[in-house]
């Protein structure tokens, strides 16, 4: 348990180091740092919420409270990881800067902040 949030604190980290350096470089901007910081700060919440699906599933089956939870145990990971997939990608996609489609999409994004 504790394994997995200490993952998840090391990739958020070199999140921000990775910020830390990107702004080092104004006005020269790099590609890397960038792509790091992005990625890395995207993926640290997912992370830190599947480690809390993980110890919920684990409380819930130590105390023998299945009956209790609104999911069952064999689909609660499963739910959750299917949402937090959804929610990555829907987070990674390039917002429509068209004037139709430009309210849209950043509805789409907050939605996407939402289901995380």
């Amino acid at each position: 348990m504790s394994s997995q949030l200490t993952f998840r604190r090391s990739v958020s980290t070199i999140g921000y180091i990775a910020r830390f350096m990107s702004s080092r470089e104004a006005p020269d901007y790099t590609l890397m740092p960038y792509i790091q910081q992005s990625l890395t700060l995207l993926v640290a919440p997912a992370l830190f919420a599947g480690s809390i699906y993980m110890i919920l599933k684990r409380i819930i089956g130590a105390i023998q409270a299945e009956h209790h939870s609104p999911i069952r145990m064999r689909w609660l990971t499963k739910l959750f990881v299917a949402g937090d997939l959804l929610s990555f990608f829907a987070q990674g996609m390039p917002l429509d800067d068209s004037t139709e489609l430009h309210w849209l999409s950043i509805l789409f994004h907050l939605q996407a902040v939402a289901v995380e």
